[in-house]
């Protein structure tokens, strides 16, 4: 009869920990792309880029402050699209902490999505590289910072600044 108890209590572990395991959130494929956004540059020193904290840092104290806002994002979560939604990014170059021959920089971003005109639902922040270079000069990885419907993410970001900024975060997201 003990053994029939034992069976039974170990049953009922196994149970709930399958239950557990089948109720926690799992990370979606996530994206988000920026094509061919028309920059505002400026220099700064050692203030937040664009009032930004985390575009903000400039270690060489002498860096380039990159700005781009408007309904030019476009979002996927799972596999929906949602074009030209409303974002802000903010990207701090240190041309000071330059390296290699080609003089690639360390760079903080933060890109915030907006869910109404003034409300951000998502914000990621990301540093990387960027090499003054023609074509793909923009690499490095992003994560979540606060989201209202998710809890964590990471991924990875490629892109491009010339005339125009160019870039494409991907990565999963987990919901709250």
């Amino acid at each position: 009869m003990l053994w029939k108890g034992a069976a039974y209590g170990a049953a009922m572990v196994l149970l709930s920990a399958v239950a557990a395991h089948a109720e926690a959130p799992s990370a979606v494929p996530a994206s988000v792309v920026v094509s061919r956004a028309v920059v505002s540059k400026s220099s700064f020193s050692g203030s937040p880029c664009d009032g930004n904290g985390y575009a903000g840092q400039c270690a060489s104290g002498s860096c380039q402050c990159i700005s781009v806002s408007g309904n030019l994002c476009t979002t996927r979560i799972r596999s929906k699209p949602n074009k030209d939604k409303g974002c802000a990014i903010s990207i701090a170059i240190d041309p000071g902490l330059a390296t290699g021959s080609s003089g690639c920089s360390p760079m903080f971003g933060v890109l915030q999505g907006f869910s109404s005109s003034d409300t951000v639902a998502i914000e990621f922040s990301f540093n990387g590289t960027y090499c003054p270079i023609t074509g793909v000069n923009l690499g490095g990885g992003w994560i979540l910072d606060s989201a209202t419907s998710y809890s964590q993410g990471q991924g990875l970001l490629t892109g491009s600044i010339g005339g125009s900024l160019s870039l494409t975060l991907k990565g999963e997201l987990t919901a709250k």
